[in-house]
């Protein structure tokens, strides 16, 4: 059985799905919070940014709502980084007594993630619905941006869970990266106000170009840049097949790594 045959078998997409789901149970119960949490957590995160760009600053509703979906997306993709990270390592226990395929640990870190973030998209959506129905108009953009940095989450996640045993020190800065990389994404601040050497750095930031097309579609009313979304489009997959070709060299070393 090939690779590729390996990833697409239903038997280890359906684990990924099932342990994504035990994990985010695991964490509620772990955590002594209720599903309804997930809910609360970005009606609090809209309060604050609503009363504080749109009242404090008399910004537009629109600035508030792109400050909380780009909140909302970076936790996303932060998130499931940071546990793809060290999925293979927190699993030694179960790879140690049964042959899984190395990336459904990653594949399950992303797919919590995930629900959780379209758990509070969809109470974004249903907000703004109240207070600028606009946004309906734009589904078709925010689906077509979604899914590109869902290929952007996946392909570094498994990029990341791939080498980390290899390379520990990976794992110990990656949260760290992840912070240069969100001060670097230009949410809060305006591109155009840097000198010219830093506004090279952060366009060859990814989430730069997402955060830009999230703030396209909320504030500028305008396209997104496709060329852009499809260049990142391009990336993913060439970190994925990198990693899947790493994985298919080095798959049976894992054991005794972890």
């Amino acid at each position: 059985m090939t690779l590729l045959d390996n990833i697409l078998n239903k038997r280890w997409l359906i684990t990924s799905v099932f342990r994504s789901i035990f994990d985010l149970k695991t964490e509620i119960k772990k955590t002594k919070i209720s599903f309804a949490w997930l809910i609360i957590e970005p009606l609090i995160y809209l309060g604050i940014f609503y009363g504080l760009f749109h009242y404090l600053y008399g910004k537009s509703t629109q600035v508030s709502f792109f400050i909380l979906i780009a909140v909302i997306a970076w936790k996303w993709f932060a998130t499931s980084i940071n546990a793809s990270s060290r999925s293979i390592i927190n699993s030694k226990n179960l790879i140690n007594q049964i042959y899984i395929p190395k990336y459904v640990f990653p594949f399950s870190c992303v797919i919590t993630s995930s629900i959780k973030f379209t758990i509070s998209l969809f109470v974004f959506l249903i907000i703004s619905f109240f207070l600028d129905t606009s946004i309906f108009f734009k589904l078709h953009y925010l689906i077509f941006l979604i899914f590109t940095q869902l290929m952007l989450t996946l392909s570094i996640s498994l990029f990341i869970a791939m080498i980390g045993p290899f390379f520990p020190l990976v794992i110990s800065v990656v949260e760290n990266l992840l912070t240069i990389i969100f001060f670097l994404s230009g949410i809060f601040y305006n591109l155009n106000n840097l000198p010219k050497f830093i506004e090279y750095i952060i366009i060859c930031n990814p989430m730069f170009w997402v955060f830009d097309s999230y703030k396209n579609i909320l504030i500028n009313n305008t396209n997104l840049d496709y060329v852009a979304l499809f260049i990142i489009q391009i990336f993913s997959i060439l970190i994925t097949f990198l990693s899947l070709i790493f994985l298919k060299k080095f798959d049976k070393k894992y054991p005794f790594l972890v």
